[in-house]
């Protein structure tokens, strides 16, 4: 088997009549978005993923050996104004974005197995108004982060705009100008 995946999933992709899907989870504050590329909804862990059909698409996902960023997109088109609105006001930059890629069973349209997990985060997104709205929203594999800056400082004010109540920076700044006596007696 391949990376872990499940006996009954790589049964289904090796069948004669194959059903792909993808089923895709946007992690948000005010509720998890969760779409599949296909019709009608499908159950999964117990959550609800209502079909995007034709609407959506997803960009290719490449893989490599190395630690490179390697983005990619997914989006709808001609959907409702109140996904377009709640992404405009929520906050998800970095936050959890799931693909899972699965079979059905072509009888009964249901899972086939466990599907396999791509867990990235998400990025940014443009809107398109016209005669079909569009949401691209770019997402990143997890080690993006290391190619992130970090927009943080080692004292004392910048710990407690974060944590008021934390300690740990308190001396570090007269720390900084104090002579350090290393292997020798202190001069009095």
């Amino acid at each position: 088997m391949s990376r872990g995946l499940d006996s009954n999933t790589l049964a289904a992709a090796q069948a004669d009549v194959i059903v792909p899907v993808l089923l895709v989870k946007l992690e948000i504050d005010t509720g998890d978005v969760r779409l599949h590329d296909g019709l009608g909804d499908i159950t999964y862990n117990g959550e609800i993923y209502s079909g995007a059909g034709a609407l959506g698409f997803v960009g290719a996902l490449e893989e490599d050996s190395d630690l490179t960023r390697n983005p990619m997109e997914i989006g709808l088109r001609g959907i409702p104004n109140d996904i377009i609105a709640l992404l405009n006001d929520e906050k998800y930059q970095g936050r959890l974005c799931t693909l899972y890629q699965g079979y059905l069973d072509p009888d009964s349209m249901t899972l086939a197995g466990e599907p396999y997990a791509i867990v990235m985060r998400m990025d940014f997104h443009n809107v398109n108004i016209g005669k079909e709205s569009q949401i691209r929203l770019k997402i990143e594999d997890e080690f993006t982060i290391l190619d992130k800056a970090i927009n943080r400082r080692y004292n004392n004010a910048d710990q407690q705009s974060e944590y008021p109540d934390d300690k740990l920076f308190e001396h570090a700044e007269e720390a900084v100008s104090r002579p350090l006596y290393w292997g020798q007696p202190t001069p009095v």
